[in-house]
């Protein structure tokens, strides 16, 4: 046993390498310890062209109606929504006062709607034009893994600062975009250690644990690094074919 420990402290490269082992076996406990746990994970992405700019419109001899309403802006804004977690979605998880909408901003209106695709008819995805035209509320049954919608609004905005998702799940305050998040691991290992105990917490208190939990921050950070770059360069939100905008 001595000569063995002997050897051990003669080979440095040999300690790395185990150092190294017993790190890539935290970090994939950990990865495998998320991506096993049951979750609810509705995921949008949004993206709006312009069509028409009150440049044009402001042409004297040229008039442009949308369904026979004369306008000055158009712009169409693609949404794609699906649950990109391993749970079922019911609309009863949905917050009822706080149900899953676009909400128009800078006096936009919705003009028109519709659904461009429907992974399952299932579901039972519709929609709703609100009468101020400011709002397209969404409904649904249920929906499981990856199974979701595509659709277009058409409104007045000139950009995608005119029109924006609202809503929440009971257990979500927030429905994130499918855009890569490049401290998204580092956020969920902080919101369910850390952020548990601040919390809890009166803020007032906050300021006097930062230097006994530093140690751990320091931990935290050098565990999630590694595993965030893992997640960047090769388990990102991938984005179902169906639900992108490269075709369009």
């Amino acid at each position: 046993m001595e000569r063995f420990l002997d050897f051990l402290n003669e080979n440095r490269w040999l300690n790395l390498i185990f150092l190294a082992l017993t790190i890539i076996s935290i970090v994939l406990t950990i990865f495998f310890y998320f991506k096993s746990k049951k979750k609810k994970t509705p995921t949008y992405l949004m993206k709006t062209f312009n069509l028409l700019k009150n440049k044009v419109s402001a042409i004297d001899k040229i008039t442009i109606h949308y369904s026979k309403k004369p306008v000055k802006n158009l712009s169409v804004t693609m949404f794609s929504f699906w649950n990109h977690g391993n749970d079922v979605i019911n609309y009863s998880d949905v917050s009822p006062k706080n149900p899953i909408s676009l909400r128009t901003l800078n006096n936009t209106y919705i003009l028109d709607a519709r659904f461009l695709f429907l992974k399952n008819e299932a579901n039972n995805f519709k929609f709703e034009i609100s009468e101020d035209k400011e709002m397209v509320t969404i409904f649904f049954d249920y929906f499981y893994r990856n199974e979701g919608f595509k659709m277009e609004i058409y409104h007045t905005g000139t950009s995608g600062q005119d029109i924006e998702l609202d809503g929440s799940l009971k257990h979500l305050p927030k429905i994130k975009s499918a855009e890569y998040n490049d401290s998204l691991v580092l956020d969920i290992l902080f919101d369910n250690s850390i952020g548990l105990i601040t919390n809890r917490i009166n803020t007032k208190l906050r300021k006097y644990l930062i230097v006994p939990l530093f140690p751990f921050l320091i931990v935290l950070i050098m565990i999630g690094l590694p595993i965030q770059l893992f997640y960047g360069t090769f388990i990102t939100t991938k984005i179902p074919k169906e639900y992108s905008f490269n075709s369009d």
